[in-house]
């Protein structure tokens, strides 16, 4: 007999399995059986407890029962209104009464396992739901076994409920796994050590997958899948401590902060917020050290990423190197350029801005400073990236929005220096089970405290036959000297979307309109970046007084002077992109508003606008909404390599995995992969593909 590892599970074809024929494995590989490991780890939705027989007298209707009895009778016949179908009637007795049984089939040539069990007076169990009609009591379509057969798959225990495609029943699917079981599990080596699996109560692997399936009871079916929730979080665990120690490239050791950090500091109108300082203390820390930083800083809206950024970037400069700061879009990049300019004003850094309508003689001038290492900061797009661009000494590749990104992307900026520390920024609230996922090998930190001054921003769900009175609000907060917005999904109305506001059409309503006192403009993506920055400039400038935009400015646009923020059809839009929407506003003094407008009567349209209305922190949003959504939506996790069953187990498990986690951070310690050859080729098996691929930087 051979012993099957994981990674050869892997390779067997399901056609292996006893009565899988090329019909039947096509079938299997619409749900993704393709191997013996996908049918082994193909793991139930539910289960339900067929178990406990139950006479014919105590039956109640609407729920499901198993019966034993004998056949006192069956008919056929042919339906009247589909002459293809044929429906068997058969009456089934046990000491306490008698239950109609109903089978709707078309009749094959040869008899089927339905008809071999049907003969007058066999002893049968069935078991189905209950109904009655015609005042008799019946079950229609019951499962069937007749007595005598040994071990039941279908009913009599606790049975396990597949995904299926068409084609597949129950049954049938059951019947195929417990044949491959049969035939191959108890060939499956455990990659577990034993010692390993004594300490954390663990089943067997083999145990665990007969229990998976085939549960002895519900406790049994909870222990096996905590067994393998475990080796999947632990195997990538594994993978990260591989990846974190294969990634140590010998980088730039910086010095600890001086003078040019110290000035900015003191010039500094505020004081920093705690988590601030923090993150800062973290970046400095991993910038010291003699290997290449790669940070992550998670930071809601507003809660001052770009002081945190700067306070690396300077770190950068007074050690003689250059820094580079990426933005996704035009308007986010100016916005960060003007920011930055502000902090770092008489400081002798010398900071340039680099777009793609930057005009080609300052190109040209850009590209020479960087060279000659005239320039010390250089903020800009994806123009960074062109192959014009050239540094003398790349110290820190900054990049905001990581989500934005391509790996490539980021990694054609790193490789413009040698070995440069890379920082990414993001505002998208990530929960700290998917940051440990998805960045588990890097350094990340977390801004969790807004600056002081910032206030909470009010949320209001209404109906649109509300919006008279927020316009009236409108009017008020103008003249009080404040402005704000109107998000549209659209940048044109459309037939095939009735209801959905475009701002094109939108905007001229209002002009016409409510607003027609007030200075109305419009903004989307649509536009050229000249317009849009003319646009915004206006509105900073107070010479707009509402802005009708769709999401471009979701990011990066920050006008103190904003208190307002109406969400037209507010749920076409997901949780994190409303909260980060709400972001614009709030930013001054004034207290701020965020009205959400929406008549959609859907329910997941109302759990979203009800947490908003009730949740203000970025991180509780990110935990509703990836309960809402999946990973896969909310975040665009697959970019990163890793399987989504990584992240939706962590959800269901987070006891689990931070066990699992801690356990392989202290194999991690030590030279695991040659202790525990079997656990090594188990990780690569798993996730040798993520330990190859490189973090955020590639």
């Amino acid at each position: 007999m051979s012993n099957l590892e994981i990674s050869e599970l892997k390779e067997r074809d399901i056609t292996e399995v006893k009565g899988v024929g090329p019909s039947r494995a096509k079938l299997l590989k619409k749900l993704g059986i393709n191997t013996l490991y996908d049918l082994f780890f193909f793991y139930p939705k539910e289960y339900e407890d067929a178990g406990g027989l139950t006479s014919i007298a105590r039956l109640v209707p609407g729920e499901k029962f198993l019966v034993s009895g004998e056949i006192t009778g069956i008919q056929e016949q042919r339906s009247q209104r589909r002459r293809s179908l044929i429906i068997t009637k058969a009456f089934l007795k046990d000491n306490t009464g008698e239950l109609g049984l109903i089978w709707f089939q078309q009749r094959l040539p040869t008899p089927t396992p339905l008809y071999r069990c049907l003969e007058q007076n066999r002893r049968i169990s069935v078991y189905g739901k209950v109904e009655v009609e015609r005042g008799y009591v019946v079950m229609k379509n019951p499962e069937v076994e007749p007595e005598g057969r040994g071990e039941f798959l279908n009913m009599g225990r606790i049975i396990p409920i597949y995904p299926l495609t068409e084609g597949l029943t129950q049954r049938s699917l059951r019947r195929v796994i417990r044949a491959g079981l049969d035939e191959f599990l108890d060939q499956v080596v455990d990659p577990l050590p034993a010692e390993l699996k004594e300490r954390e109560g663990l089943l067997g692997l083999v145990e665990a997958l007969e229990e998976l399936h085939f549960p002895t009871s519900s406790q049994k079916a909870e222990k096996a899948r905590h067994r393998l929730a475990f080796d999947k979080l632990l195997a990538y665990g594994l993978a990260l401590e591989e990846r974190r120690q294969g990634r140590t490239r010998q980088g730039i050791r910086h010095s600890r902060p001086g003078k040019l950090i110290a000035s900015f500091l003191a010039s500094l109108p505020f004081e920093p917020t705690g988590a601030q300082k923090r993150a800062a203390r973290q970046i400095w820390e991993q910038m010291a050290a003699p290997t290449q930083m790669e940070h992550l800083l998670i930071g809601d809206v507003g809660s001052g990423k770009t002081l945190v950024a700067t306070l690396a970037i300077l770190k950068t400069i007074e050690d003689g190197h250059q820094a580079a700061f990426m933005a996704p879009t035009g308007i986010l990049a100016l916005q960060h350029y003007q920011s930055l300019s502000k902090y770092l004003a008489g400081l002798n850094v010398r900071t340039r801005l680099l777009l793609g309508e930057t005009p080609a003689k300052e190109k040209e001038e850009i590209y020479t400073e960087l060279r000659e290492h005239r320039c010390d900061l250089v903020v800009g797009t994806h123009s960074l990236i062109q192959e014009e661009v050239a540094f003398a000494d790349l110290g820190l590749a900054v990049t905001d929005e990581q989500h934005r990104f391509g790996v490539e992307q980021r990694k054609t900026l790193s490789s413009k220096g040698s070995t440069p520390d890379i920082l990414v920024l993001s505002a998208t609230p990530i929960p700290r089970t998917l940051a440990l996922a998805a960045y588990g090998e890097l350094g990340y930190s977390v801004l969790d405290e807004l600056p002081p001054g910032r206030r909470p921003v009010t949320t209001k769900w209404i109906r649109s036959s509300r919006l008279p009175r927020v316009w009236q609000f409108v009017r008020e907060e103008v003249r009080a000297g404040y402005c704000g917005y109107v998000i549209c999904s659209l940048v044109e109305e459309s037939p095939e979307l009735p209801g959905v506001r475009g701002v094109v059409e939108y905007a001229q309503e209002l002009k016409n309109g409510p607003l027609a006192d007030l200075r109305v403009a419009v903004l989307h993506g649509g536009m050229s970046e000249e317009e849009k920055a003319q646009i915004l400039a206006w509105f900073k400038q107070g010479e707009v007084d509402v802005l009708v935009s769709t999401t471009v400015v979701e990011i990066g646009v920050d006008v103190s002077t904003a208190s307002f923020i109406i969400i037209m059809n507010a749920e076409r839009f997901g949780l994190a992109q409303l909260h980060q929407l709400r972001g614009r506003v709030g930013r001054g003094s004034r207290k701020s508003y965020c009205i959400l407008c929406s008549d959609s009567d859907g329910e997941l349209a109302a759990q979203r606008l009800r947490t908003l209305e009730k949740v203000s922190s970025g991180q509780q949003i990110a935990e509703v909404d990836l309960r809402l959504r999946g990973p896969g939506e909310v975040f665009g996790l697959k970019q990163h390599g890793t399987d989504d069953i990584i992240f939706q187990t962590m959800l269901k498990h987070p006891q689990i995995h931070e066990r699992a986690f801690a356990v392989a951070q202290g194999l991690g310690k030590e030279d695991w992969q040659k202790c525990y050859p079997q656990l090594a080729r188990f990780v690569q098996a798993e996730f040798g593909e993520l330990v190859q691929k490189g973090g955020l930087a590639g």
